[in-house]
């Protein structure tokens, strides 16, 4: 039997293995896009860059209140490359109710992609990722977390 890998450490197996193969399919009203491995490793390592911009660290609660699962996505694996934990909220709830869950989990800030949360105090417009000549492509998830999870979910691993 061999020790289990990470979801992080399973993600970036497939990337090296199938880079250019469709992870995500997308549907607007324009019609149908697609989002391959390569491209959703960039999106994260893009979006880790933007967090650490915005001063998350190692260790830190962060909390995430996104209308676009894509993006919330890449910005959980952003923040367990940064050794951070994220806090999935429902973006439809009242802000109050998301600064209260955030703050009963230690959340250090909220970040969403909805405009109408981030005209509340408390809760930051969610990064965007730079541009992709500064990314290093050493995207990297740590064996093991550096602070607590709430939850204890971020802790999970594939199992064979």
């Amino acid at each position: 039997m061999h020790a289990p890998e990470t979801i992080g450490a399973a993600f970036l197996k497939q990337v090296e293995i199938n880079p250019g193969a469709i992870l995500f399919e997308t549907r607007s009203g324009t019609g149908i896009g697609s989002l391959t491995y390569a491209d959703f490793k960039m999106r994260i390592e893009l979006t880790m860059l933007a967090f650490a911009g915005k001063g998350v660290a190692a260790g830190q609660v962060v909390g995430l209140a996104n209308t676009n699962q894509i993006d919330t996505f890449a910005a959980i694996l952003a923040l367990w490359a940064l050794g951070a934990s994220p806090l999935v909220l429902d973006f439809r709830s009242p802000p109050s109710d998301i600064l209260e869950r955030a703050g009963r989990a230690r959340a250090v800030c909220v970040f969403s992609d909805f405009r109408k949360l981030t005209q509340n105090e408390g809760i930051l417009e969610s990064p965007r990722g730079g541009q992709a000549t500064q990314t290093s492509g050493e995207l990297v998830f740590p064996a093991t977390p550096h602070g607590l999870c709430p939850g204890n979910w971020c802790n999970f691993v594939l199992r064979p």
